[in-house]
């Protein structure tokens, strides 16, 4: 599974905050990939990094994108038979980048 903004313009993006859920089933979201696309063909994009996974009890996370340039901001489950589940995504472009 996936999701992703649409940020309505290409920005550099500097680094993506998620927030997991607090409750039950926090580890479903790992492993996860943030992506950064200039379309919505979100997979075959850019990633912030590699893998990234919460640790137990984690419930905020912020992954620098280094300056990635896109309109589309994706999070990605690999693999099948996963449910993706979110909170809240935050994204901040660079500094400067209007």
């Amino acid at each position: 599974p996936w999701w992703y903004v649409d940020l309505q313009s290409s920005r550099a993006v500097s680094h993506v905050t998620i927030v997991n859920r607090a409750d039950c089933c926090q580890e479903r979201i790992n492993p996860f990939k943030v992506h950064v696309s200039s379309d919505t063909n979100i997979l075959s994009s850019p990633t912030c990094g590699v893998e990234h996974s919460f640790a137990a009890g984690q419930t905020e996370m912020t992954i620098s994108c280094g300056g990635i340039r896109g309109r589309y901001v994706g999070v990605h489950l690999p693999g099948s038979d996963r449910i993706l589940s979110l909170c809240e995504v935050e994204v901040f472009q660079v500094s400067g980048d209007d």
